[in-house]
């Protein structure tokens, strides 16, 4: 696993158990198909919302802001895949969300900063 790879996962773990903590569900991580990947797949119990969440960390400013990383292409794959998703588990279009969260972490001080944009509407190409 590369370095990317490490801090992706790491983001996902991160991202994960604050979720959990709000009281969220994990119904998928990493849940793939032709399209793409879906980083995790919860159900939000508080909305009753299956929330398709899409993650990017950063660790410096140098590419932008983690949630920019977020681009049309990918959103537009991200569409898809979660067209699949729907598909396979039969859930309708008003039983889900899409929700975007960045993190950037702060490797000196060990510490992370999330922002979770919730609703999304996906650009589609």
């Amino acid at each position: 696993m590369n370095y990317n790879d490490k801090v992706g996962s790491w983001a996902q773990d991160l991202v994960e158990k604050h979720l959990v903590g709000k009281d969220y569900k994990v119904l998928a991580r990493n849940w793939t198909c032709r399209f793409g990947e879906l980083d995790l797949v919860m159900f939000d119990q508080s909305a009753k919302l299956v929330v398709f969440i899409e993650i990017k960390a950063r660790q410096n400013t140098a590419f932008g802001e983690p949630l920019e990383g977020i681009t049309a292409r990918k959103q537009a794959k991200l569409a898809k895949t979660i067209q699949s998703y729907l598909e396979k588990d039969a859930i309708s279009h008003d039983q889900f969300r899409t929700d975007f969260i960045g993190v950037f972490y702060f490797p000196a001080r060990g510490k992370a900063k999330i922002t979770h944009l919730k609703d999304v509407v996906l650009i589609a190409e």
